[in-house]
């Protein structure tokens, strides 16, 4: 089975924690527990792009955005 080659850089990006805000109240089946419109929570890059895709896929829409931060 060939192994997925990816650039340490993007092994970062993957697993860095960003701040995500919920658009749409949902069920987080990974974590157990409600995401109301409104809360703020943190999550690897990874499982950001997982929920979005998933949504994107079931309901045509984002669930949630990313918080940027002002520095």
């Amino acid at each position: 089975m060939a192994s997925k080659k990816v650039k340490a850089s993007e092994e970062v990006k993957a697993s860095e924690e960003v701040k995500a805000r919920v658009l749409f109240d949902f069920k987080d089946l990974q974590d157990n527990v409600i995401r109301y419109s409104g809360d703020i929570f943190s999550v690897t890059r990874t499982r950001f792009d997982e929920i979005n895709k998933k949504t994107r896929e079931m309901f045509n829409t984002d669930y949630v955005e990313e918080v940027l931060e002002e520095k």
